[in-house]
């Protein structure tokens, strides 16, 4: 989709990771104070179910706005229209060679530039929030995203502290459209989270890329370090056959994520016992695919139905409890279980949240990836 295009409420987006490369919609943050949630289908939910790309336009008349910054200023992302040296906090992107780069100016001084460093270059940057206190500041703090464009064709979040204008933090996000924070459940305690697929394992398995097992995860800030990783609390399961907690804490983003395997069989409103029913039929659903499947060792394609049924059990950390009922489902394919379980766990080792997935499940990741590579 070019620049400028359709509004993905228009046009929903595909899931992340899902899609030959392309150009993502641009269209978040155009319409100033507009919520929409764009829901992904695919058949391959990972983890739990597939992504959807959650953008919120933000940006209210007068205080966040986008347009021209002023004669030769460039493009406003973010910021007041008034002069820029009334000490407002200003975003402006600017032309860098045949892409852009973003400069944070806060009055006349420049706090920040994004996208000058970077081993790619990025085309094209765009607004998703200014409205929610993501680093736990007093401000709000403001979001962007930076697309590099071509075939790579993928994205990068950047964080500015509200008050300091100051960058929090990246993250990388992989190909796409654009996902972005949602905030808590009203009332609650916790913190806005970016969803976000482990595309880790594209390419892996052979296939398509809608047949390519994905995790989820949520993305959020940890005070205690200092940066955005996995936010462990709500991707955490009481038990082995228990959804991950924000299933049930938080049933308006679970209901957001939902693909047409669990979709189908909840409506959006419903209780926490409906919403883990729902979970529970998604995750038989899967196993039925393992228990019918034939893991062939020299065929990683035959390990999609393994990889999906471990993903939902790994991204809310509980590997143990998924590798005993692979093992049970399995025991009459001892080779093609092993080939699997070497293959599957050699690819997540290149997770770009291994480490924390690894916290996740009490350090057993590590062990199994060790064990794998023997």
């Amino acid at each position: 989709m070019e620049p400028g295009g359709p509004s993905p409420d228009v046009t929903p987006p595909p899931e992340p990771g899902r899609t030959a490369p392309r150009k993502p919609s641009h269209a978040a943050g155009r319409a100033a104070g507009a919520l929409y949630d764009a829901l992904g289908r695919g058949s391959a939910g990972p983890g739990l179910f597939g992504l959807v790309a959650v953008l919120v336009a933000a940006g209210a008349a007068g205080i966040w706005a986008l347009g021209a910054a002023g004669p030769g200023e460039g493009r406003l992302l973010a910021g007041s229209t008034d002069a820029p040296g009334d000490g407002s906090l200003r975003l402006v992107a600017r032309k860098a060679g045949d892409g852009e780069i973003v400069e944070v100016r806060r009055g006349r001084e420049r706090l920040e530039r994004l996208g000058v460093d970077d081993a790619v270059r990025f085309e094209r940057f765009e607004l998703t929030s200014d409205r929610l206190d993501v680093g736990g500041g007093p401000a709000p703090d403001v979001v962007i995203y930076g697309w590099t464009g071509g075939m790579a064709c993928c994205i990068t979040h950047f964080v500015i502290d509200g008050d300091s204008g100051r960058l929090l933090g990246r993250i990388e996000q992989g190909a796409g459209d654009p996902s972005a924070f949602v905030p808590p459940a009203e009332g609650s305690s916790g913190r806005p989270l970016m969803p976000l697929m482990d595309d880790v394992a594209a390419g892996a398995y052979g296939g398509s890329e809608a047949e390519t097992p994905m995790g989820r995860v949520l993305v959020g800030w940890l005070p205690q370090e200092r940066r955005f990783g996995l936010d462990l609390d709500a991707m955490r399961a009481q038990r082995g056959d228990a959804p991950p907690a924000y299933w049930t804490a938080n049933p308006g983003l679970a209901m957001t994520l939902l693909d047409t395997a669990a979709g189908g069989a909840v409506e959006r409103g419903a209780g926490r016992g409906a919403m883990a029913r729902a979970y529970a039929d998604w995750v038989e659903a899967q196993v039925g695919a393992l228990r019918d499947a034939t893991l062939d060792p020299l065929d990683p394609a035959s390990f999609v139905p393994l990889a999906r049924v471990l993903d939902a059990y790994v991204y809310k950390g509980r590997v143990e409890a998924g590798l005993v009922r692979i093992r049970a489902l399995k025991a009459d394919q001892p080779e093609g279980l092993e080939a699997g379980l070497k293959q599957y766990f050699a690819v997540l080792a290149e997770s770009r949240w291994f480490d924390d997935l690894d916290r996740l499940n009490n350090g057993a990741l590590t062990r199994e990836v060790n064990a794998a590579g023997q």
